[in-house]
């Protein structure tokens, strides 16, 4: 069926105009990339009050800061959990120590794993 719909580039190109609307898509991807201050995983606290360590995006657990980028790394990790048999890619136990030796090698991990799409 044809509908007359169809996707094309020029429909994806951006258009500056004098209605003032760049300035608002402007604010709002600033607004996507600001940081916020996040609590990383620490032993301090009980395990029911800390983010997972398997699906924690790196940048909450060394700096403590947060952004749409750290939730879409977080859903990215839910999903390769899901097709990878429940199996996250990052196995950290509850360890921040753990943590930090898989995430140094998850690239090669991720190289090894035979998903089952």
């Amino acid at each position: 069926m044809n509908f007359g719909y169809w996707l094309h580039l020029s429909h994806l190109l951006p258009n500056i105009n004098t209605t003032g609307i760049h300035k608002l898509l402007n604010k709002i991807q600033t607004e996507a990339r600001e940081r916020i201050t996040c609590t990383p995983w620490t032993s301090r606290l009980p395990k029911m009050a800390q983010p997972d360590l398997d699906y924690i995006a790196p940048e909450v657990q060394l700096s403590s800061y947060c952004s749409s980028h750290s939730d879409m790394y977080s859903l990215g990790m839910v999903i390769f959990a899901i097709f990878n048999n429940g199996r996250p890619l990052i196995q950290a136990n509850h360890s921040s120590s753990t943590y930090m030796k898989q995430l140094d090698v998850v690239s090669i991990n991720l190289i090894n794993v035979n998903l089952k799409v």
